[in-house]
């Protein structure tokens, strides 16, 4: 019988140690995504339009404002792309944020009908300016989509940091220039309250309670917002909702 001697020993348990947390990392990762249903990979026509070249099957927004410190938002958005057109406008994506703002954990995803993915690599976002005027600079975390063509899913999340700020004053956008099929704003309003807001435009959606201290207001089936000629200002046409914050106490 082969016995190991110890520095082979100690070799053989690091490498075990080694597989096992990097195997544990990447099923953790895996769970950051959700998994996508069949019906999802076979669908071949738009849902809430069927005339769009692309279609969001979920838009979820994460508003954090529980801290003192810091505002967080949490954006994941899952695309079905169903034409050439829709093939174009999703090839690349620009995150814009300005000074005091961070883009954090941006992730990134090609999903074939097939089933097979093509995942955004950390090396393949970039930073770049996009905006300088008038000594205000806007900056955009951009990265293109590899082999995106019709009849795939490109989902994306990333996580937005605003430091010393709060949600007062924040406007929600309840309806995109694409069609979204659930479209998801969760907010964990400052010292456990209940959330104080503002609609316009609208009236049939509401914040209701959910986990983990969030509220949920969501709609569904929302068709996208087109601009015609000589349309008023998008804020008097769209839903919207603008958070109130809550009163300290």
């Amino acid at each position: 019988m082969v016995s190991l001697n110890n520095g082979k020993r100690f070799i053989l348990l690091s490498l075990v140690s080694l597989f096992a947390v990097c195997w544990q990392a990447a099923l953790a990762q895996d769970k950051n995504w959700r998994e996508v249903s069949t019906a999802e990979l076979q669908s071949k026509t738009p849902t809430v339009e069927t005339d769009a070249d692309a279609e969001a099957i979920f838009w979820e927004v994460r508003v954090d404002d529980s801290s003192l410190n810091e505002l967080a938002l949490k954006h994941y958005v899952r695309v079905k792309i169903f034409t050439e057109r829709g093939r174009e406008r999703y090839s690349k994506f620009d995150i814009p944020f300005t000074r005091g703002m961070k883009i954090k954990d941006i992730a990134a995803r090609v999903i074939k009908s097939d089933g097979s993915m093509v995942e955004i690599g950390k090396q393949d976002i970039f930073e770049r300016e996009i905006v300088k005027a008038n000594k205000v600079k806007i900056k955009a975390k951009s990265f293109a989509v590899p082999n995106i063509e019709p009849g795939v899913i490109v989902e994306y999340r990333y996580r937005e940091v605003i430091e010393d700020a709060g949600a007062r004053g924040m406007t929600l956008v309840f309806q995109r220039d694409i069609p979204v099929q659930t479209l998801s704003y969760y907010y964990k309003p400052y010292n456990k309250k209940e959330p104080n807001y503002q609609s316009y435009n609208f009236s049939d959606t509401k914040f209701v309670k959910d986990e983990k201290g969030f509220y949920l207001a969501q709609r569904t089936n929302v068709p996208s917002l087109k601009e015609e000629p000589r349309m008023p200002p998008s804020d008097m046409v769209r839903p919207w909702m603008m958070l109130q914050g809550v009163t300290l106490g």
